[in-house]
């Protein structure tokens, strides 16, 4: 894991007055800190409790290997370093790395092999159970509430709320729309990267027009993410 790529990378001072690290308790914060130069250059890690136990903290005997979840969690709850399960495995996603934190060029990144806390993996998508209509449109907006606080929360610039919310809910509509509209974040999140703020977008205006972002090769996305209804 140790390599001049990550042996330069170093906190920024802003973590000295973020209220959502002093949020946390003394064994997450080190846990925290010492995730950060493990990250790869999308800003993800394998999140298995094991791999961070044995990589990230393996002569730290006050970090035991049962704390590593219960942290994780606290983590996720109050930073943008998210852990969350994917295909029966968990992963690390600092979800505002790229944008803020990565100072390579994109055709420098390499390949982003690795899964999106709600970006675009198919983990948004609600799954299929057999409920009555009026049920299954409830549920069907309490997934979709879900999904655009998840991308709020993603978005760098969280302004006119509740334009944004009111857009979301005019465009968003089925399974397709939910990876549709992902994949054109992570797209815009590209484009803006080392964008002084004043430049990036208010999430009103955002959402209104996030169909403009939708990548080129969005169908070929959505063979994979959505192979039986393509």
């Amino acid at each position: 894991m140790s390599n001049a790529r990550t042996k330069g990378r170093m906190l920024n001072r802003d973590i000295s007055n973020s209220k959502k690290f002093a949020a946390l308790s003394p064994k997450a914060a080190v846990l925290f800190c010492m995730i950060i130069p493990h990250l790869n250059s999308h800003g993800k890690l394998n999140g298995g409790a094991g791999f961070l136990k044995d990589e990230i903290c393996p002569r730290l005997n006050y970090i035991s290997l049962n704390d590593i979840s219960k942290l994780m969690k606290e983590i996720s709850d109050n930073t943008n370093m998210k852990w969350f399960e994917h295909e029966g495995r968990f992963w690390i996603h600092s979800i505002n790395f790229l944008s803020q934190h990565q100072e390579l060029k994109v055709d420098r990144l390499g390949q982003d092999l690795l899964p999106s806390y709600s970006g675009v993996n198919p983990d948004l998508v609600p799954p299929e159970v057999e409920v009555e209509e009026e049920d299954k449109g409830a549920a069907a907006r309490v997934f979709l509430d879900e999904v655009f606080v998840k991308l709020w929360d993603v978005f760098p610039r969280r302004e006119r709320r509740k334009d944004a919310e009111k857009h979301f809910r005019a465009t968003v509509k089925s399974k397709r729309d939910c990876h549709l509209i992902n994949y054109a974040l992570a797209e815009y999140l590209q484009k803006i990267k080392g964008l002084d703020p004043k430049y990036i977008m208010q999430g009103g205006t955002w959402f209104n027009n996030w169909q403009d972002y939708i990548p080129a090769d969005a169908d070929e996305m959505l063979k994979e993410d959505m192979p039986d209804e393509q």
